[in-house]
């Protein structure tokens, strides 16, 4: 009877490595069983922001799809350059992956001394979302439109403050190229994160922000801070009767965040792929889809080669808007 059931229990056993072979062989073929342990996903901001929203999106999809926990590593610093460091230095074996942010491509402009590199350090996995940023105001400053904003600035120069978390961040040159084309002074305050941004932009210790939707429309709908225009060239649909900023008197503005996924350089392409594959996979989830409408996020198709590509061209074009600056 003991025989039988040890054998039965080995029967067992190899039932189930042998299905769960089969099925990394269908998801991920050539991944060597990827994985085998948890992952982490490094997010270079604080909580709170849209690039922690977006980045805590995938990893939950991911652990679903893997079958391990992606952890959520949220390392702020330095606009994003100190979460983007650590996984550029990470083992390229899978286990590290970084929730990438437009810090990626700006930061070469603004630091000369990365301990990165941007084109080389990565293997870029797909981006996720475009983010439009909304330009909002504490309800304490004096004004309802951009027009009105960029009065107030030139009539007073160096009294108005904006929030950002830390040099070339989205929201951080959003605000600076909008400051560049409105000719205007608007002193720039850096936070470790957009989390503790908001805090003192809620507080009135702030008196403005560039900000992505899915952070600030809770905010917006509580009347907790007065949007003034979107970042974009077209309107959103989560705030349908908010103007661009463009059609608010400044012909020409379009910018938006983005997030996307990565890996460090070096990571097999077989890996690279399976996540390409979940990362599509999310997108076209219908309750993700509405979840990022509602957000104002909006997903796009992306593959390595087209996030690689956007990378190697977004560089060079933001190195001459930030240089000047």
């Amino acid at each position: 009877m003991k025989s039988r059931l040890v054998i039965l229990g080995t029967i067992f056993c190899l039932a189930v490595v042998s299905a769960r072979a089969v099925g990394q062989t269908k998801s991920g073929e050539g991944t060597g069983g990827y994985p085998t342990k948890p992952v982490r996903m490094i997010i270079p901001q604080a909580p709170g922001g849209n690039t922690d929203f977006i980045g805590r999106q995938v990893s939950e999809h991911l652990s679903q799809m893997l079958g391990f926990s992606v952890i959520v590593d949220n390392r702020p610093g330095a606009g994003g350059n100190l979460g983007n460091e650590i996984a550029a230095k990470a083992s390229p074996d899978g286990y590290t992956l970084l929730t990438a942010s437009p810090a990626l491509v700006t930061s070469p402009a603004l630091y000369p001394k990365l301990a990165y590199d941007a084109t080389r350090d990565f293997a870029p996995v797909g981006i996720t979302a475009l983010v439009p940023q909304v330009l909002v105001v504490h309800p304490s400053v004096p004004v309802r439109s951009v027009q009105e904003l960029v009065a107030l600035a030139r009539n007073k120069p160096g009294t108005l403050n904006y929030a950002a978390p830390g040099a070339g961040s989205g929201p951080h040159v959003t605000a600076a190229l909008f400051v560049s084309m409105a000719n205007v002074r608007i002193e720039h305050i850096a936070y470790k994160g957009t989390g503790p941004a908001m805090i003192d932009l809620l507080a009135g210790q702030v008196q403005m922000q560039f900000g992505g939707l899915p952070a600030l429309i809770p905010h917006i709908r509580a009347n907790r801070v007065r949007a003034l225009g979107i970042s974009t060239a077209r309107r959103s649909q989560a705030l349908p009767d908010l103007p661009t900023i463009a059609e608010s008197g400044l012909p020409g503005y379009d910018t938006a965040g983005w997030v996307g996924l990565t890996a460090p350089a070096g990571t097999p392409r077989p890996i690279i792929n399976l996540l390409a594959k979940h990362l599509a996979d999310f997108k076209k989830r219908e309750d993700a889809r509405k979840l990022f409408a509602t957000q104002g996020a909006v997903f796009v198709e992306s593959s390595p080669e087209h996030f690689k590509a956007f990378i190697l061209r977004e560089i060079p074009q933001w190195k001459k808007v930030l240089k000047p600056l």
